[in-house]
């Protein structure tokens, strides 16, 4: 995952200005405003299957254990759809980098999700009510 969230790869920057005028409306230049509805307009189902085989490319060749689901299920199902789902996320990629059930820390989540930033800077947040 380290390639990934390199901050300075091309593939960062293609993926953050994909995200950029896909997600939101925004004003460029000199009032030109993004519609994210209107960009991708037709070309919706073209993009998702660029996005999976991209997502399939950097994906490892590995089944989840039950474990794994257990815990995605634990840590995501309070969360999802939600605004915490990033706070859950990083819950979730912290007891599996302390469980030995992958190599990738729970910092290289925190890199991908917001930048240069550390799961401590996310540590104090109230916990979620369960």
């Amino acid at each position: 995952m380290g390639v990934v969230v390199n901050r300075d790869g091309e593939h960062t920057s293609i993926l953050n200005s994909l995200k950029q005028i896909g997600l939101y409306t925004d004003c460029y230049g000199r009032a030109h405003w993004s519609e994210p509805s209107l960009i991708f307009e037709g070309n919706e189902a073209k993009l998702a299957h660029f996005l999976v085989d991209v997502a399939g490319l950097l994906a490892h060749d590995k089944d989840a254990s039950t474990r794994e689901i257990e815990l995605w299920v634990e840590h995501m199902r309070p969360v999802w759809q939600t605004p915490d789902m990033p706070s859950g996320l990083l819950r979730f990629a912290d007891v599996m980098f302390r469980e030995g059930l992958t190599t990738t820390s729970p910092n290289e989540y925190a890199r991908f999700l917001f930048g240069e930033c550390e799961v401590s800077d996310y540590e104090d947040q109230k916990p979620l009510e369960r």
